[in-house]
């Protein structure tokens, strides 16, 4: 029996003909989707000449991109896509529909095609969980969007968390690290934050860190996660401990004048 696969034509006619109506979301579109998202044929072959079109920096509107197409897209089907829809302000949420039904397909063919392997044996189940795990990390990982922000957007975002210290009398927002002069200076470990603990060799970094950690995840029930790539279990237990023996002391002490 064949699988019917996941797709709604609607919302492709409608991402398209968003376009032909405004030529202001062709960027978005070109950040967000790409030719296979879409289903029909015809429809991967429409937007495949809009990119050709936006990378030469020409407008499209339904006669250039009839000219662009022929001999490969019937004018009348054109001229359907181009009505499809009133107006492009549900642009997003035509993208949306496309990706949830373009990613559910990836997903049923590439899992018809690990299913096929299992069944025939062939590859080393190692081999294959392996590669299974690359494979949908990859998709996963193509999904993940970094939303671009306007400095307008950026200012008006640090003048509010700003008025809420003010208003609410605390110096960060984020998680605290247990160091009152840290927190101050990093205003606590925000979301998305990358924080680099950089020093000389042997002086505690470890020991800080597991510290944090320590603190972050037991006395405050935060889930967390410790990686070293240089100390094994015992030597990571050792340092947490002698740390806390010499008074966890790390970074409470006055600045030198």
């Amino acid at each position: 029996m064949e699988t019917i696969l996941p797709r709604n034509t609607d919302a492709e006619n409608a991402v398209l003909g968003s376009i032909l109506l405004d030529n202001n979301v062709v960027n978005e579109a070109i950040e967000t989707i790409t030719p296979e998202y879409f289903y029909l044929e015809k429809n991967q072959s429409i937007f495949k000449a809009i990119l050709a079109l936006a990378k030469d920096r020409k407008p499209i509107d339904l006669l250039i991109l009839t000219e662009a197409l022929k001999g490969v897209v019937e004018p009348s089907y054109l001229a359907e896509i181009a009505s499809a829809v009133p107006t492009s302000a549900n642009f997003k949420h035509y993208v949306d529909i496309l990706k949830n039904h373009y990613i559910r397909r990836r997903i049923i063919i590439e899992s018809q095609g690990y299913i096929q392997k299992a069944v025939k044996g062939e590859d080393d189940y190692s081999d294959l969980l392996g590669d299974i795990a690359t494979k949908f990390s990859k998709l996963a990982q193509a999904e993940i969007k970094n939303d671009i922000i306007t400095p307008q957007e950026l200012a008006k975002d640090g003048a509010a968390d700003f008025g809420n210290r003010l208003d609410n009398g605390i110096s960060f927002t984020g998680l605290s690290s247990g160091f009152e002069r840290l927190d101050r200076i990093c205003g606590g470990f925000g979301k998305g934050n990358l924080i680099i603990v950089a020093g000389a060799t042997n002086i505690g970094k470890s020991a800080l860190l597991l510290d944090i950690a320590h603190r972050l995840a037991i006395k405050e029930g935060h889930v967390g996660l410790y990686f070293s790539l240089e100390m094994d279990k015992l030597d990571l237990k050792g340092s947490f401990h002698l740390f806390n023996l010499q008074g966890g002391q790390l970074c409470q002490r006055a600045p030198r004048n």
